[in-house]
């Protein structure tokens, strides 16, 4: 008998198999398989320190499956000065950029901001994307 399985939400899944055969001779099986969801890469075009809402004062990146080595964001002031990097994208995703300039103590002044971002998903498909961001004070 063959049963056909759908998956709706991403994740790793065990199975277990039995195959019995005419004799009553029996085999068994157990496997894991991953099923990746969505491949999805974000960044916002706005931020300010200064919001009200906590999400919106830091710049984060979002997405779904992706590798947290082989990934860099790399952010650039008007003068070709980066101001943010990191090459994890855990750091990217939860604390993300706070607009104080690496190594500095001082928020950023209002601007427009480029931004450089390079990776893998898990299916080693490799995503590159480059944009702006306004900070706003």
């Amino acid at each position: 008998e063959v049963y056909k399985t759908s998956f709706f939400n991403s994740g790793e899944y065990k199975f277990f198999m039995k195959a019995i055969n005419t004799n009553g001779c029996f085999d068994t099986l157990t496997f894991n398989i991953s099923v990746l969801g969505n491949k999805t890469i974000y960044v916002p075009n706005v931020f300010s320190p200064r919001a009200s809402n906590p999400e919106n004062r830091l710049l984060k990146v979002y997405g779904t499956n992706v590798i947290d080595s082989d990934f860099e964001f790399v952010v650039i002031d008007r003068w070709g000065q980066e101001v943010y990097k990191t090459n994890s994208f855990i750091e990217a995703s939860q604390n993300g950029w706070t607009g104080i300039a690496s190594g500095g103590t001082d928020t950023q002044s209002s601007s427009v901001y480029i931004y450089s971002l390079k990776g893998k998903f898990f299916d080693q498909s490799v995503f590159k994307r480059t944009g702006s961001i306004t900070l706003i004070q």
